[in-house]
């Protein structure tokens, strides 16, 4: 153990409810808790105050992930992060506005995390209600200049609440989130129920009854039919159901009515403590696949990938990968981004093997934190190429389930 509080790459074992936004071929992550190795004498929960960079411009090699990832600790140029003013919440909002070149970080779950020697006893900010942070998109897809703004819902300060369920409509500027927990400590207990919306464009933020109230442990994806945005969200803890796997609750954006729609095909095994997923289209749009990596309930650990094909709602498991030495393994509360066109990026997570998910997590060592899943070859792969990608392809597999080639 150091003196001077633990490093955030040498000490660390494990990131989790934490947020992945993907700016060309970088991708930052934001917020969550840490676990430092208590392998290494560590013995608990700590602080997060850094921004994280994992930088995929060039060809990376899983064994050289950690040499790729840069941690921005304090007014690092050209990021210009200040970790004891930037919030370090749970499942904060975190958006790319590209067509006025801005990022949006909101809100999360409040850290309640008392101890401060991990982080040499400074200041950090576990969040504050009402408060919208903003960064300019430069060159070479740089995220700097952060400025604080007031958050007003219904004309109150917006209260910290964090949730996986979160999406951000390029198109029309407009982000939602479903659903959440105002506690890190909840993340599948104490169901929020709620729709909040940001409209870019006016800066307007509003507050929706749902049918549902649901933990922070779901996910959400948005997709245009026929002119509309459709939103699809599913998994966590819904009205009181753990996992509900077979279920996938739709949002209509024009009508503004929720309905729900049974899935088809044998499902993944029950879990609700957060996995993490992607969305990713056919060529043609004529079907999207919802890409759902990991997860948990109170006994399993899961390491799994599977398909949800839109609109057919169809189940495909794609890999059951769990021991070879680039696979992500059993993991709960990762993050999963979409990046080089069909590499779903798994960075952090809980790796629990065996034994009860409540088990303090096997550790990830010196900063080796991103897993990369091949949606094109349905594996886990060693390296990411700095070559121009292959576009995605839907595969054999789940046209041998929904039908079509």
């Amino acid at each position: 153990m150091s003196q001077g509080g633990a490093d955030p790459v040498r000490d660390s074992c494990s990131l989790t409810g934490h947020s992945g936004l993907v700016v060309g071929d970088l991708l930052y992550i934001q917020g969550g808790r840490m676990i430092y190795n208590w392998q290494i004498g560590w013995d608990g929960y700590g602080q997060n105050p850094y921004l994280r960079v994992l930088n995929l411009t060039s060809t990376v090699r899983m064994e050289n992930v950690a040499n790729n990832i840069q941690v921005v600790r304090s007014k690092t140029p050209p990021f210009n992060w200040d970790g004891e003013l930037m919030p370090d919440t749970r499942s904060p909002l975190f958006w790319l506005d590209p067509a006025v070149k801005k990022a949006y970080l909101a809100l999360g779950a409040r850290m309640n995390i008392a101890n401060t020697s991990y982080i040499s006893g400074r200041d950090w900010n576990p969040g504050e209600p009402g408060k919208l942070w903003t960064a300019n998109l430069k060159d070479n897809n740089i995220l700097t200049d952060w400025t604080e703004s007031d958050l007003k819902i219904g004309g109150r300060d917006g209260n910290l609440v964090g949730t996986a369920a979160s999406w951000f409509d390029e198109e029309s500027r407009v982000g939602y989130a479903f659903g959440g927990a105002y506690i890190e400590s909840s993340e599948f207990g104490e169901p929020v129920n709620q729709l909040l919306t940001f409209n870019a464009k006016t800066g307007a933020w509003r507050n929706e009854t749902t049918p549902f109230s649901q933990t922070a442990s779901g996910w959400m994806h948005g997709i245009t039919l026929e002119g509309r945005v459709v939103l699809l969200a599913g998994m966590g803890v819904t009205n009181g159901q753990q996992g509900s796997v077979d279920l996938v609750r739709v949002y209509d954006t024009n009508s503004t009515q929720w309905y729900t729609q049974r899935t088809n095909g044998t499902p993944p095994e029950n879990r609700f403590w957060s996995g993490c997923s992607v969305l990713i289209a056919a060529q043609d749009k004529s079907s999207y696949q919802i890409i759902v990596y990991g997860g948990a309930n109170n006994e399993v650990t899961f390491g799994d990938v599977w398909a949800l094909s839109i609109p057919s709602f169809t189940w495909t498991k794609l890999s059951d990968d769990i021991d070879s030495n680039v696979a992500a393994a059993p993991r709960y509360s990762p993050s999963c981004n979409l990046m080089k066109k069909h590499t779903m990026v798994v960075f952090g997570g809980n790796r629990v093997i065996g034994g009860s998910t409540y088990n303090f997590p096997q550790c990830d060592t010196d900063g080796k934190l991103a897993w990369f899943f091949d949606l094109n070859l349905l594996e886990w792969s060693s390296v990411v190429s700095g070559a121009e990608p292959e576009d995605y392809r839907v595969p054999q597999m789940i046209y041998d389930t929904i039908g079509g080639e």
